[in-house]
């Protein structure tokens, strides 16, 4: 994004010395969604990541975007900044730009590309502006605090390296070109809920993709890590994946018995239903894991549960739809037979029920 200003949008303004959009546009208008960037990140992923979100959010062709690299002047940043509301006489106010608009776009390119005090400072007063606020990479968009029309909290992919990188911002560390900025900034969030509750609230927007990759490593360490975050529910729905999956669903389809074993013992419920209500042990049914079938009938998964095609896990397991992957679904099938032959109901288990031995 640096380069685009410094080798277009700075010449195509010289002459008059105002913002891109002064050039351009008909008249005012009220911004739609601020999109907030950190000026390293590429203009390709930039435009892939408001793609990913105009996409997920149904957004309309006519909605005005607000991008600061063409909506303030870049002749005089600091005058604009101030005129805005942001920066005044060493201290910093609401920009008006972020309360004008409806929502709020941040797009992580790079992977510290959060670790910049001004962009803290967005995302805080999106926060306390009550707006929604999402989280974008070229791949996807995570809804940090409204979900997306269908209930869901992420479109695409995230990349779990953006979600570490989010993990491990602080405030603190952040980087400034000007100092006095920082200290300003640091004063405002004094003012507000303070640093560690912004740092916490990052850190469980960051848990899903990290919590579902650490799922599918089979990484227990790493999701006891995650559980540990401040104010985390382990069934929260913004920590599941693009097609409603949980960890419990991830961990189940790789057959990671360690991470399940941990969130099961953590309080999960054995039955969630992703986007089609197919159940953990519908994924591991499917992928031929039956360590992981035992598990989840062993922590009373109920092998009636039927996902939106009305199939059960045994069904699934059965029809072998994974087949020309090689996968073998063989031991799947025959250990729910003998649930169902014996009669077996969720309540059964773990105590009872003679047909799982773990």
């Amino acid at each position: 994004m640096h380069t685009l200003v410094e080798s277009f949008v700075l010449k195509e303004t010289a002459e008059r010395r105002c913002s891109y959009i002064e050039l351009i546009a008909d008249g005012p208008q009220s911004p739609s969604v601020l999109v907030d960037i950190a000026w390293g990140d590429s203009l390709k992923d930039v435009m892939s990541a408001v793609e990913c979100f105009a996409e997920a959010t149904a957004l309309r062709d006519s909605s005005v975007l607000f991008l600061d690299a063409v909506s303030y002047n870049q002749h005089e940043v600091k005058l604009d900044l101030a005129q805005d509301g942001g920066l005044k006489d060493g201290k910093v106010g609401n920009f008006r730009s972020h309360e004008e608009c409806v929502s709020m776009l941040f797009v992580v390119g790079e992977l510290d590309g959060m670790n910049r005090i001004w962009r803290m400072q967005g995302l805080e007063s999106a926060v306390r502006f009550g707006q929604p606020v999402y989280l974008a990479c070229a791949t996807g968009v995570l809804a940090a605090t409204v979900p997306f029309p269908g209930g869901y909290s992420v479109f695409g992919t995230i990349d779990s390296a953006m979600a570490e990188s989010l993990l491990k911002t602080r405030v603190g560390e952040a980087g400034a070109s000007d100092q006095e900025d920082k200290r300003a900034i640091l004063e405002w969030f004094a003012q507000g809920d303070g640093v560690s509750r912004f740092e916490h609230r990052l850190q469980r927007w960051a848990a899903g993709p990290i919590l579902r990759a650490a799922a599918a490593a089979d990484d227990d360490a790493k999701i006891s890590a995650i559980c540990r975050v401040p104010g985390l529910l382990l069934g929260c729905p913004s920590l599941r994946g693009g097609l409603g999956e949980s960890a419990l669903h991830v961990a189940a389809a790789n057959g990671a018995s360690k991470a399940l074993r941990f969130l099961l013992a953590a309080g999960m419920d054995p039955n969630p239903g992703d986007g089609f209500q197919e159940r953990p042990l519908h994924y591991a049914a499917l992928a031929g894991k039956v360590d992981a079938a035992a598990l989840l009938l062993a922590a009373r998964a109920d092998p009636l549960c039927e996902s939106q095609f009305g199939e059960t896990a045994l069904e699934v397991a059965q029809q072998s739809p994974a087949g020309f992957l090689c996968v073998d679904t063989a031991e799947v099938v025959a250990l729910l037979r003998r649930v169902a032959a014996q009669g077996c109901d969720s309540g059964d288990f773990p105590t009872t029920c003679s047909c799982v031995v773990l």
